[in-house]
């Protein structure tokens, strides 16, 4: 399964320039430097751009000589797009088999990665998000029934509010079929926190919640329940819904009742957890902190705070021995069947694979984008042809 990519707005610069200098962010291209950012207090200087060869590319944690193929299927991948920072996890029949780091932790290139680095999982904290909400609906906290927006107390506002916002239910935020589309719309909601920040009068970026009451004003495009429509929007909600069961943050949720080696990811460099991995990406975007100006698009040029979670390759390859993908419960032995899911968004690039025969695969990296041109999704075929070639597999790391 490939979701739509998630994508705030970015800035074209019309003319080429040996510098271009913007408010809070200096991105250099000339004297041999790949890119300087300046964001508040946070300086990150980027090593010269040099070619990226397989060969060149640190590897941490335990080597595992049987399954070699995957390290010589990431640095290939890596090498090929020029992607400086990355993380591999494998288990097979819910033992961990290889836990590697690719890169480096730092946007200096000094510090080969640590393979417990933290990154943002982008979509790929859907799968989290359900199995958060099964979890709590297999409790008796919740019922799949439920109309999300009375439970919420979110009231139905404007001139002429659609009453079938009321109708929706934890079900349908599950399935994608709640009744938005953003193809249809002309916008994703959670990507438009400025616009929304500035229609409601209150700072940006605008929260979870600011979005929702915002949503309340506004029509559905289809009846909920008719369709399927893929909509960042409606795990919005459902982490909501999380939260005010519990009377806790949805990490903190994801960290004490689902034992889950998470994290909150932060806009500026200063605020992230020492583990969280760097991100590297080309754009500039207006900043939803400070909208007149512009910054590198992965570093607030969406609403982190609210919209990212940062997690290890161990850590998802853990859930995916618990959970499938789709966020039911899975029983330990449980084999037979095939769940991918990809995340995408500035500086990230995430996937999850459960394979039938047992072996469950996280690839993390720190960019989704390059010059090549290359595929991203590939990486599904490349682990894929990695897993098969392995003949004996060891018996653990």
């Amino acid at each position: 399964m490939t979701p739509a990519a998630d994508k705030p707005t970015t800035i074209t610069t019309r003319k080429r320039r040996p510098c271009l200098i913007a408010a809070v962010a200096i991105v250099l291209l000339c004297g041999g430097l790949l890119l300087l950012i300046l964001n508040q207090a946070d300086f990150i200087l980027l090593a010269p751009a040099q070619p990226l060869t397989p060969s060149s590319i640190p590897i941490t944690g335990d080597a595992v000589s049987e399954l070699e193929a995957f390290d010589n299927a990431m640095t290939g991948y890596m090498g090929a797009r020029g992607i400086r920072a990355g993380a591999l996890a494998v288990s097979r029949n819910g033992v961990l088999m290889l836990l590697r780091g690719y890169g480096w932790q730092d946007p200096g290139l000094t510090t080969p990665i640590r393979p417990d680095t933290l990154f943002r999982l982008a979509s790929v904290d859907k799968p989290i998000t359900a199995a958060a909400v099964k979890r709590l609906i297999d409790q008796g906290r919740l019922q799949p029934d439920t109309r999300v927006f009375p439970f919420l107390g979110i009231t139905l506002t404007g001139p002429a509010p659609d009453a079938r916002l009321n109708e929706i239910t934890i079900r349908q935020l599950l399935d994608h079929q709640a009744g938005w589309d953003n193809a249809q719309a002309g916008f994703d909601p959670v990507f438009a926190v400025v616009e929304i920040a500035r229609d409601l009068n209150i700072p940006s970026p605008a929260e979870t919640a600011d979005i929702a009451r915002y949503m309340a004003s506004k029509p559905l495009q289809y009846a909920p329940g008719s369709k399927t429509a893929y909509a960042n929007f409606g795990y919005a909600l459902l982490r909501l819904i999380v939260e005010q069961v519990r009377g806790q943050s949805f990490v903190q949720y994801l960290q004490q009742q689902m034992e889950l080696d998470v994290d909150r990811s932060h806009a500026f460099v200063k605020d992230r957890n020492p583990r969280e991995a760097w991100y590297a990406d080309p754009k500039l975007c207006f900043s939803v902190y400070a909208p007149s100006q512009r910054v590198p698009c992965a570093d607030g040029g969406f609403a982190v705070e609210s919209r990212a979670i940062a997690a290890s390759a161990g850590t998802l390859v853990r859930f995916l021995d618990h959970y499938w993908i789709s966020g039911d419960t899975r029983l330990p032995g449980q084999n037979g069947y095939v769940y991918w899911f990809f995340g995408s968004m500035p500086g990230t690039f995430t996937f999850v694979y459960q394979r039938p025969d047992g072996v469950n695969i996280a690839a993390l990296f720190n960019q989704r984008t390059d010059a090549s041109g290359l595929p991203y999704d590939a990486i599904k075929d490349v682990l894929d042809a990695a897993a098969d070639s392995i003949g004996t597999w060891p018996e653990g790391p």
